[in-house]
């Protein structure tokens, strides 16, 4: 039994540090020169998976964790976009604009004014809150790893470990992220800036919709979301994974900038390359 554990562990281990396996033989010699037992393996992956959870979850609760960091900073949703070209193009002629005033009783410029940044960056200070619940839930999931899971981490591609958390996580972070979220949202500046335009909007678009003002066609969204908590929770949550795949590939890239004297051992130990070559 012990050593049914340790050569799928292994595997599992070494293909995460980029080391790729090439049959049974070779497993038993890593096995003999670096001495590890079954707990060492375990240790050693679930160390790898926590620090990627872990880093991954402080970078994106920080203060403008997703604000300032391009790869998961969170735009305003498409309808909000569209919404804002619509009434810049109103706004930008003078005529369309005054035509729009008389039937809407006040000026495109009026519904999202200079607000844009403002929101963006309310947007995804929300993204922050939600992203504090994630570690836990990281971590459940990391002790509950089975031999099957990681013999499906073996046989995937180079994001198999974030994907493994994806599977096991997504659910549980969607209900932790809510509420947090929701709750910013509703108190804060998303809606504060957000919501009465989103409900004016939608009184008026039924009045401007197809009319012909001064020559122009109102073509703004048929309907703008006046709560956008789900949207938040949603691309919070994808920017939390990029993070971890990015973390889970500097870890395959450099195991020992990440890693612990275990992870060092497993992951990067001149004994197991010299022995794979």
């Amino acid at each position: 039994m012990r050593k049914r554990i340790v050569l799928p562990l292994l595997g599992l281990a070494l293909m995460l540090g980029g080391v790729t396996l090439s049959g049974c033989d070779k497993l038993n010699e890593v096995v003999s020169q670096l001495g590890l037992s079954n707990e060492d393996i375990v240790k050693g992956l679930r160390t790898a998976l926590d620090s990627s959870a872990n880093a991954s979850s402080l970078a994106a609760s920080k203060l403008n964790g997703f604000l300032m960091n391009e790869l998961i900073k969170i735009a305003a949703p498409p309808e909000v976009v569209d919404l804002k070209s619509a009434l810049d193009n109103v706004a930008a002629n003078p005529l369309v604009d005054l035509a729009f005033t008389a039937v809407a009783k006040e000026p495109a410029d009026s519904f999202l004014s200079n607000n844009m940044d403002d929101l963006v960056a309310s947007i995804n200070h929300a993204a922050e809150k939600g992203s504090e619940q994630a570690y836990p839930i990281f971590k459940k999931a990391i002790t509950e790893m089975t031999i099957t899971d990681g013999l499906k981490i073996l046989q995937g591609g180079k994001t198999s470990a974030t994907d493994y958390l994806r599977e096991k996580t997504y659910k549980d972070l969607v209900a932790a992220f809510a509420e947090p979220i929701r709750s910013v949202v509703e108190s804060g500046e998303v809606s504060r800036l957000w919501k009465p335009v989103a409900e004016k909007y939608n009184k008026v678009r039924p009045l401007v919709s197809g009319q012909s003002l001064g020559g122009y066609t109102f073509t703004g969204p048929e309907h703008v979301n006046e709560d956008l908590s789900e949207y938040i929770t949603e691309k919070a949550m994808d920017g939390l994974f990029k993070l971890v795949a990015q973390e889970e590939a500097a870890i395959r890239e450099n195991p020992k900038k990440y890693a612990s004297g275990i992870i060092q051992k497993v992951f990067g130990s001149l004994e197991a390359k010299a022995a794979l070559k």
